[in-house]
């Protein structure tokens, strides 16, 4: 099935496939994508399927596969992994501790299985993860505190289980988590107070910068950081809508954690020192952003939200834009949106691409002035000769 590893996405979502998975695909070093969910398929996850190079995406959920998650015990997976997604299935067995090394992982839905045993401290490990569902499953034994390690962390579901103990005080310390669901199990003890984001104490702890007169604070954008609201994900983080109390909405940009004294920021002072430089039409503005005197990790830029229209359905503001215009930069924001983040050109390749905008071919300026000429209203030769 991947000869020649020429293979690099495999599709076939919501059909009525039967059999078992080709070992090949375990295999298949070229694989970027398989998305093989809701069908009929059995037997076991191939070998080698986890620790593909080039592997971003698995989803194959609602089938009938069963063993044990074929996770290599030492290194050798993909760092490229964003989404696992095998719910529903008749997977059984511990969670080998090597789930911990999917660095890159930012969803990880593993509900409605047979897993059993504790759920490993290795997934404190996973900093980029955002929704986590071990719903519908046996795991045992106590809910790891390290899962607070997970800054990234909005949704959490571990209900339906066989956990025990008492629910880590280490969950209040997560500031983004809005969704944490613990029910059905043999939890005891208090119950966690919630932290509200609102709290006084919370919104010390940022510190807002502004480069213009902003009508909401640091509050405001905290409370948009939730599931519900993501309209984007990235190597550098991910984006969330929001509403301001005016109405207004804005685009919320949260960095990838940090750590403290790290030389990597993930982009973020050549994007603040980028955008906050630039004048452009087509490039939207940075009213600021939000920093934590406790980590370097929580960074939070703001700017207008713009809706995306087809370059054929020119709104009126548009109509003095001449056409060619208008699709370079519907071309560029294609290009920020690519699958792959090696293919996406970064802020300061696009502010250059922006301004370098390609001129009107001659023969379509003259298409164009032949097209006004044959439209304008004919004038009447009687008129001239008088």
């Amino acid at each position: 099935m991947c000869f020649g590893n020429r293979l690099v996405t495999v599709i076939t979502l919501g059909n009525f496939l039967f059999g078992s998975i080709p070992d090949s695909l375990g295999k298949c070093e070229s694989l970027t994508r398989i998305r093989m969910g809701q069908n009929f398929l059995n037997g076991s996850i191939p070998n080698g399927l986890f620790g593909l190079p080039e592997l971003s995406q698995v989803e194959l959920q609602d089938n009938y596969l069963t063993g044990e998650l074929p996770l290599p015990i030492s290194g050798g997976v993909s760092v490229n992994l964003g989404q696992i997604s095998l719910s529903n299935n008749q997977l059984s067995g511990p969670l080998p501790p090597a789930i911990g090394n999917f660095s890159g992982v930012q969803k990880l839905l593993l509900d409605g299985n047979k897993f059993s045993g504790p759920i490993p401290s290795e997934i404190g490990r996973l900093q980029q993860l955002s929704k986590l569902d071990f719903s519908h499953n046996l795991f045992s034994g106590g809910i790891a505190p390290e899962i607070s390690r997970c800054k990234l962390l909005t949704y959490v579901d571990l209900s339906r289980n066989e956990l025990s103990g008492e629910i880590p005080n280490e969950i209040t310390s997560m500031r983004i988590l809005n969704y944490l669901n613990v029910s059905r199990n043999h939890l005891v003890a208090a119950i966690v107070k919630a932290r509200s984001l609102r709290n006084a104490a919370e919104s010390k702890a940022w510190r807002l910068t502004a480069f213009q007169r902003l009508d909401f604070t640091c509050d405001d954008l905290l409370v948009c950081l939730k599931e519900d609201n993501i309209i984007g994900k990235g190597g550098a983080g991910i984006v969330y809508k929001g509403v301001m109390p005016s109405g207004d909405l804005v685009a919320v940009k949260r960095l990838a954690t940090m750590s403290h004294g790290s030389s990597h920021d993930h982009g973020f002072n050549a994007e603040i020192q980028t955008l906050g430089r630039i004048r452009h039409r087509h490039i939207v503005r940075l009213l600021g952003f939000a920093l934590t005197m406790k980590r370097i990790s929580s960074c939070t830029s703001t700017c207008p939200t713009v809706a995306l229209r087809g370059p054929s359905r020119k709104e009126r503001r548009l109509s003095s834009v001449p056409v060619h215009e208008v699709t370079h930069v519907f071309y560029v924001a294609l290009l920020c949106v690519e699958e792959q983040a090696v293919a996406r050109p970064t802020m300061r390749e696009v502010v250059q691409i922006l301004t370098e905008l390609p001129k009107i071919p001659l023969s379509k300026q003259l298409a164009v002035e032949s097209d006004v000429t044959e439209k304008s209203p004919a004038v009447d030769e009687d008129l001239l000769s008088n």
